[in-house]
C-alpha cells in the first residue's frame, strides 16, 4: 500500500512539471524576442531625433551646438553599451563624424554670414558710397543681392547664383576698397561651406543607421520564429508525455484500488476459513469430551 501512495505521488509530480513546462515552454524567447525589439526601437528613435535635430540646428532654429552634441554622445553610448553589432555601431560612429563636420562647416557659414551682413551695411553708408567707383558700385549691388538671397533661401538656386556672381564680379588692383574685397572673400566662404553644408546634411539624414536596424529586427524575427517552430515541437512533445503520464497514473490508481479490492477479499476468505476451522475444532472437542 505504501508502494502505491509513494508511486501516485511520483506521477503527480511528473504530471504536474510537465503541465507547467508546457505552459512556460518559450516564455524566455519571448522576453528576448520582446528586449530585442524595444532596444532597436529605443535606436530608430534615438536616430530620428538626432536626424531632426540636426536639421533645426543647420536650419538656424537653434545657435548653440550643446543640445545636438549631447544627443549624439548619448546616442553613441547607448549603441555602445547595448549592441553588440559593429556595423551598427560603425555607422553611428560615421555619423557622429559627419556632425561633427557639420558643426565646423555650419561655424564657418555663421561667422562668414554674420561678417557679409555688416560689411553690407557698412560698404552701404552714404558717406562710404561716394567714394565707390561705378564699378565696385556695381559689384557691391551685385554680390550683396547674391548673398542676402542666399543666407536666406539656402537652396540650390541661391547658392548657383552666387557662385555665378563670383565669376562674374573680378575685384583687381589696389585702389579697389578693401572692405569690398573682404566682402568678396567672406562671400566666397559663404559658397564653399554651403556646398559642403548641402553635401553633409544628406548623408547624415539619409545614413544607412534605419536599414542596420530593420536588418537587426528582420533576424531578431526569424530567429523567434525558429524559437517558436522549436518551442512547438518541444510543447507537443511535453503534451504527449503528459498525456502518457495521465494514463500511467490512472492505470496505477485502478492497480491500486484493485489490490486493495483484493486484499479486502483475502481478508474475508481468510475470516472465513478461520471461523469454519474454529468451528470444526469445536465440534471435534465436543464428540471427544
Amino acid at each position: 500500500m505504501k508502494r502505491h501512495l509513494l508511486l501516485f505521488c511520483a506521477f503527480t509530480f511528473s504530471v504536474a512539471f510537465v503541465v507547467i513546462s508546457y505552459f512556460q515552454s518559450g516564455q524566455m524567447g519571448r522576453q528576448d524576442h520582446r528586449y530585442q525589439i524595444s532596444i532597436l526601437d529605443k535606436a530608430a528613435s534615438y536616430n530620428t531625433a538626432l536626424d531632426r535635430e540636426t536639421l533645426m540646428v543647420a536650419g538656424g532654429q537653434y545657435i548653440s551646438y550643446d543640445r545636438l552634441t549631447r544627443l549624439a554622445v548619448e546616442y553613441t553610448n547607448y549603441v555602445q553599451s547595448v549592441f553588440d553589432d559593429n556595423v551598427l555601431l560603425g555607422l553611428v560612429m560615421e555619423k557622429r563624424g559627419q556632425i561633427e563636420r557639420l558643426k565646423m562647416q555650419l561655424s564657418v557659414y555663421r561667422n562668414a554670414s554674420r561678417n557679409s551682413v555688416g560689411l553690407i551695411h557698412t560698404l552701404k553708408d552714404p558717406q562710404l558710397l561716394v567714394t565707390l567707383s561705378d564699378d565696385e558700385l556695381a559689384v557691391l549691388g551685385t554680390l550683396s543681392r547674391a548673398i542676402i538671397a542666399r543666407l536666406t533661401a539656402r537652396d540650390a538656386h541661391s547658392r548657383s547664383g552666387l557662385l555665378q556672381v563670383l565669376d562674374n564680379t573680378r575685384v583687381h588692383g589696389d585702389a579697389v576698397n578693401p572692405k569690398l574685397k573682404s566682402l568678396r572673400a567672406h562671400a566666397k566662404v559663404i559658397a564653399k561651406s554651403g556646398v559642403d553644408l548641402d553635401r553633409l546634411l544628406p548623408q547624415i539624414t539619409k545614413s544607412h543607421i534605419p536599414n542596420r536596424i530593420a536588418e537587426l529586427k528582420e533576424a531578431a524575427n526569424q530567429m523567434q520564429a525558429a524559437q517558436n517552430q522549436v518551442a512547438g515541437n518541444w510543447r507537443m512533445a511535453l503534451l504527449f508525455g503528459s498525456l502518457v503520464l495521465t494514463a500511467l497514473l490512472i492505470r496505477s490508481i485502478q492497480l491500486v484500488f484493485l489490490h486493495s479490492a483484493q486484499l479486502q477479499a483475502l481478508n474475508r476468505n481468510l475470516e472465513r476459513s478461520v471461523a469454519e476451522r474454529t468451528s470444526v475444532l469445536q465440534k471435534t472437542s465436543e464428540h471427544l469430551y
